[in-house]
């Protein structure tokens, strides 16, 4: 049996004067048979370079699934009697019923028999990177630094082979199956999702686009005359276009954008026609309608 040990999960902390004060990782062991063993460390303070730049968290989602079961139904079998003729104690033949047969199933019910994924639903967040600070590199050096002199990797390695010299009793985690609520706030939460997707594509710049706009404007008022802002004449000068055409351009395209936000802002207020219907074939409905225009509004502005 080979074990294999790595280093995951690093995090640290700025004291007061922005050297690292706090780090904290944590070191995997791994055996080929797939058992894992996780040891916690945490340093702190440690002479450390600083970095050049205090690090600024990047966040990105957390999604979890949004199941639903699969069933099947239940059957049982329909049976009716078979009559048949038999002599009496009288010497006559008289009908009986001999046995059964089987014409045909009827379902009583219903079982689960699986689930599948029917969405997403954000849970949260997590820094995926920095944007400057520490590298991914320099923390690794680091935390290999703390590692060696904490012995982690051993501690790791020595928990996990003292794990597996017992005996190992699976035990599967119990199957959610999500309710009818459930699934209509999975839906809800998708379609603030999509909409905050779509904002983010177009509002980037959004003071850039307001100060280009507002020279356009300007330019358009004084009758298209002289040389416009530099931020309406680059643009131009870059398209290829006339000062006058650049600048109705401009002022369509801010037009158009604002509407979209408008009618973003009203669909999103339909996501209360999903949490809020009787059915959960009502829900669907609704979801379907609604993201359907949000895309609609997407394609439009691309």
């Amino acid at each position: 049996m080979n074990i294999t040990t790595s280093i995951v999960d690093i995090g640290h902390g700025l004291d007061e004067h922005g050297v690292l004060g706090v780090l904290n990782f944590a070191v995997l062991a791994t055996a080929d048979t797939g058992e894992t063993c996780r040891c916690d460390v945490s340093q702190i303070g440690g002479e450390y370079p600083p970095p050049t730049t205090p690090r600024t968290p990047v966040m990105a989602p957390i999604m979890a699934p949004v199941m639903e079961p699969i069933m099947e139904p239940v059957m049982e079998d329909i049976t009716e009697p078979v009559i048949g003729q038999v002599l009496g104690e009288d010497g006559e033949l008289h009908e009986q019923i001999i046995g059964t047969k089987v014409v045909g199933q009827r379902q009583i019910g219903e079982r689960q028999v699986g689930e599948r994924q029917v969405g997403e639903r954000q849970v949260g967040e997590k820094i995926v990177g920095y944007q400057g600070g520490y590298t991914e590199a320099e923390l690794l050096a680091i935390a290999e630094t703390v590692a060696v002199t904490r012995d982690a990797h051993t501690a790791a390695r020595s928990r996990l082979e003292t794990m597996l010299a017992k005996p190992f009793v699976y035990t599967p985690p119990p199957v959610h199956v999500p309710t009818d609520a459930e699934r209509k706030q999975a839906m809800s939460d998708q379609i603030d999702s999509r909409i905050a997707y779509v904002y983010s594509r177009y509002t980037r710049f959004q003071l850039e686009y307001e100060l280009r706009e507002a020279a356009a404007k300007a330019y358009k008022d004084a009758g298209y005359s002289g040389t416009p802002d530099e931020l309406v004449k680059r643009f131009a000068d870059n398209k290829e276009l006339p000062y006058n055409v650049a600048t109705d351009l401009i002022l369509t395209q801010a037009n158009q954008l604002r509407g979209a936000v408008r009618a973003l802002g009203t669909l999103r207020m339909d996501k209360y026609l999903v949490t809020d219907a009787a059915t959960i074939q009502e829900a669907a409905a609704a979801f379907d309608t609604t993201t359907a225009a949000v895309d609609a509004i997407d394609r439009s502005l691309a």
